[in-house]
């Protein structure tokens, strides 16, 4: 289709009187558009329930909900190892939360764990403002530190991949709680923050 719609448009340019050309064009864009979409669905549904199809337990049909990303995140507040195995599948309707364990079951690497409905969020937050205000109260302790670093020649005790983490860090405000989250890196983090911001945008209808 593409191929016509070029060659069509290009008539319409070298005519003219190319009414009906033009009208052809519309139609064409109008193909194109339909043909799009409907493949656009079907990849979407193959991935769906290829996910589906990959997670071992019980949960609510994923349907025909809109798959927007995936990947590793750690969870506030959780210990290191499951920390380490957090794999979660983002839709527009949910987070879903599995732990990624290799062939828990037969052709199955994911064990549900959690479903946290988009509907029920907020919005999400930078967690890294939270912890700059800590930092800009703790001030005069933090200068002293500093200096007395500087002083003795030595690094500041607080360790680069600490920081680079809190640079990772965000969260869900959901309605009776905030999920705390950490990327794997600053750019994963962008990036799930303005997916998960989108999707509850659009839930709310804005």
């Amino acid at each position: 289709v593409p191929r016509y719609l070029l060659l069509v448009r290009e008539l319409t340019r070298c005519t003219p009187q190319a009414e009906q050309l033009r009208a052809c064009v519309a139609k064409f864009d109008a193909i194109l558009h339909t043909v799009n979409e409907r493949k656009r669905a079907l990849d979407n549904t193959r991935k769906v329930r290829a996910i589906e199809a990959s997670i071992h337990g019980t949960f609510a049909s994923i349907g025909n909900q809109c798959y927007l990303r995936e990947g590793f995140l750690g969870i506030l507040g959780a210990d290191e190892e499951d920390e380490t195995r957090s794999y979660f599948f983002l839709f527009s309707d949910r987070l879903m939360l599995t732990r990624h364990i290799p062939n828990v079951s037969p052709c199955k690497d994911f064990k549900f764990d959690a479903v946290f409905w988009l509907k029920d969020a907020d919005e999400v937050t930078d967690e890294m403002e939270n912890e700059e205000a800590g930092a800009e109260d703790e001030g005069e302790g933090e200068d002293a530190t500093e200096s007395a670093a500087s002083t003795t020649g030595s690094e500041p005790p607080e360790h680069e991949t600490e920081g680079d983490e809190r640079a990772c860090m965000f969260g869900i405000i959901m309605k009776d709680f905030v999920l705390g989250l950490v990327a794997e890196s600053e750019q994963s983090k962008l990036e799930w923050m303005e997916d998960l911001s989108s999707a509850i945008q659009k839930l709310k209808g804005k």
